[in-house]
Formats: structure tokens, C-alpha cells, sequence
């Protein structure tokens, strides 16, 4: 992922959270976290704009993250 927070550093913000994080289980059960690894991408307003579990892709993370910039 680092390089998709490089190449995106000025357009969206990465947060990751540790699944075993006891603190973390609210945000894994509002997010459908099932499993690891999961990307979930919200829009400006907090809503879910995906949630890709497993392994995607680059292009298909990448496509994704560029319709998430694309967004006013």
C-alpha cells in the first residue's frame, strides 16, 4: 500500500487498523471487516465506496482509489 500512499498522499487519506486491536472491533464490525486483508474506501462523507476483501489487483486497487479521487 505504500506506494498507492505515496502516489495518493495529497487525495485521500490511509488509515490502517490492527484486526487484533481490541479498540479496533467497532470499526471492523461498521466496515465488514471479515478477514485480512480488506480495503475499504470511503467517500468524502464517510460512507462506504468499497470494500474489496482479499487480494486485488494493483490495477484494480488502483482503479478503485482513482475513482474515489475523482469525487468533488
Amino acid at each position: 500500500m505504500s506506494a498507492f500512499e505515496q502516489r495518493y498522499a495529497n487525495q485521500i487519506k490511509f488509515i490502517r487498523i490492527n484486526i487484533d486491536d481490541a479498540q479496533a472491533q467497532p470499526e471492523l464490525r461498521r466496515y465488514n471487516v471479515r478477514g485480512t486483508p480488506t480495503i475499504v474506501l470511503l467517500d468524502r462523507q464517510g460512507h462506504v465506496a468499497a470494500n474489496v476483501p482479499g487480494w486485488s489487483s494493483d490495477q484494480a486497487v488502483a482503479a478503485a482509489l482513482d475513482q474515489l479521487a475523482a469525487q468533488p
